[in-house]
């Protein structure tokens, strides 16, 4: 087994030691929050109108207790961020375009000045924070792989080798429906050298469909006890996709805000943070494949 679980409470994944995560937090999963997400009225608090405010708070209001425990630090973080690099620019872009000595294009002009190297220092802050999160769920990654290595130890690598293949061969040489229910019970059993096996075939053959091999691994895993493992793949994915969110809210409504001051037709990317999460999550699921 690659996975270890002693009864003193310590795990190992591939000879490395891992915390647990405590199955209390699980309870939350559902709840009613107990407090306001920090984000909600962030743009209000910057200096936009409170009507800004009302998409972050329709979002917030799909989050459970353990979501929202989840993101504690990642929004006070945020949070901090924004106002640090936003609320200044803003009180400029107010004055600027309330300066009735100069055209409407020359305030324009003067207040793209004022709040772009903002956007550049709040968008370079959001990014470490998020990448934090997307670390967060790369570690879990890590340790789906290691729970799926066979232990190989005494074995040559030759011998390793000729076993892998020997596995390969024989499953690649069946019916797929027998294929595939073949794999489902090896991972029933948690019999990692077959299933290992077929990821490490040097042709990059396919044994059976992305959906059956996932399966297998993740019962493989369940098998070993690592069941709390997956849960908490979930649910980091989940948190990473929620921070996204967050971050596409929150630069949608600076885009609005900016235009009710009277910058029409500025336009932030605010998809660019649900496309770098997209991109994460996609490549997060093929990890059991």
């Amino acid at each position: 087994m690659a996975i270890k679980n002693f009864e003193n409470g310590r795990v190992e994944i591939g000879g490395r030691v891992v915390r647990k995560s405590n199955p209390e937090e699980r309870k939350t999963l559902g709840m009613r929050p107990e407090y306001a997400a920090t984000l909600e009225y962030v743009l209000s608090q910057t200096g936009f109108d409170p009507k800004s405010n009302a998409n972050m708070q329709n979002l917030v209001k799909r989050d459970d207790e353990y979501l929202r425990n989840a993101l504690m630090d990642f929004e006070k973080s945020l949070f901090a961020a924004y106002q640090d690099a936003m609320t200044p620019a803003i009180s400029s872009v107010k004055n600027i375009m309330a300066d009735t000595r100069f055209t409407n294009e020359a305030r324009r002009n003067e207040a793209l000045k004022a709040i772009e190297p903002a956007r550049v220092k709040w968008i370079a802050a959001a990014s470490k924070y998020l990448l934090n999160l997307q670390n967060g769920l790369r570690d879990i990654e890590i340790l789906i792989g290691l729970a799926l290595v066979p232990e190989t130890e005494g074995m040559t690598p030759e011998v390793v080798e000729a076993r892998a293949r020997e596995c390969r061969e024989a499953v690649l040489g069946m019916e797929p429906g027998a294929c595939a229910k073949l794999l489902l019970e090896l991972g029933a059993k948690g019999a990692l050298e077959p299933l290992h096996s077929l990821k490490s075939d040097p042709l990059k053959r396919e044994a059976a469909s992305a959906e059956v091999l996932a399966g297998a691994r993740e019962a493989a895993i369940m098998a070993q006890g690592g069941e709390w493992l997956l849960f908490d793949w979930k649910q980091h994915k989940r948190i990473l996709e929620a921070a996204g969110a967050r971050l596409a809210t929150m630069e949608a409504g600076t885009n609005y805000g900016l235009q009710a001051l009277g910058l029409e037709g500025f336009d932030g990317n605010a998809a660019q943070w649900v496309q770098v999460v997209n991109n994460a999550l996609a490549k997060s699921e093929a990890v059991l494949v």
